[in-house]
């Protein structure tokens, strides 16, 4: 009922974060960290908090709400323990970290070792996503929304860290964009019945040359960057 409620309806968006409505959203969903639904009508609950937390990140004050209830921690430690929440964590973060109003949330992400979890999941999508929550294409949207969100907000510190992801391993990040790039450029143009466009080794290495350009503007000590995990309330969920 309330994820109907929450439906384009700023007004009641706003009374649930002014109700303290989040922190109560984060308090029910960290039960499904370590824990999957035990059935049909529970994973249908599990999806409607997450449906809500969804919409209520839709107005801007309500983000910031998220961002001191620790709600950064608690969805990537979802997506660290692999259970069926995880697909619900990603949308979460997409909608919390996106925009000009997302700029605290994709600091702080990175400041508490996003880049760790969300990384594995950009170079590999899980081959099943329980319970068939997302698609391969949902799942490869929000990932890769994330990263841009982080790669258009961060700043000073967190975003050197997160352009330094893309040279590691020999720039392997970027072959995975590239990746990526192609294959959802062929499924459009199939989609609109145009030419496939083929993917050449010079595509790759104009990319590759030009993060090598950026390589070198990194410090190399980055000593100073390195960020100390938190603990926080959802640990003990």
């Amino acid at each position: 009922m309330m994820s109907i409620l929450l439906q384009d309806n700023e007004k009641n968006r706003t009374m649930l974060g002014e109700m303290d409505g989040i922190d109560t959203l984060l308090q029910q969903l960290a039960f499904y960290k370590r824990h999957d639904p035990a059935s049909a009508e529970e994973h249908e609950y599990m999806e409607n908090l997450f449906n809500c937390l969804c919409s209520a990140l839709m107005v801007v004050p309500n983000r910031d709400k998220f961002l001191k209830g620790e709600g950064l921690q608690l969805m990537n430690l979802m997506l660290r323990e692999k259970k069926t929440s995880r697909n619900g964590s990603l949308k979460v973060l997409d909608y919390a970290m996106s925009g000009p109003y997302g700029k605290d949330n994709c600091n702080k992400f990175v400041d508490i070792l996003g880049l760790r979890t969300i990384f594995p999941l950009f170079m590999k999508t899980p081959k099943k996503n329980r319970r068939k929550v997302l698609s391969t294409e949902e799942h490869e949207e929000h990932v890769c929304s994330i990263i841009a969100s982080m790669l258009r907000n961060c700043k000073g510190s967190q975003r050197q860290r997160l352009i330094s992801k893309f040279t590691e391993n020999d720039h392997e990040k970027v072959d995975r964009l590239l990746e990526l790039h192609f294959k959802y450029l062929e499924k459009d143009a199939e989609k609109e019945g145009r030419p496939r466009t083929s993917v050449t080794e010079e595509n790759f290495t104009a990319v590759r040359n030009m993060l090598d350009e950026l390589e070198s503007d990194i410090p190399t000590d980055r000593g100073d960057l390195t960020p100390s995990c938190t603990s926080n309330s959802f640990h003990s969920a």
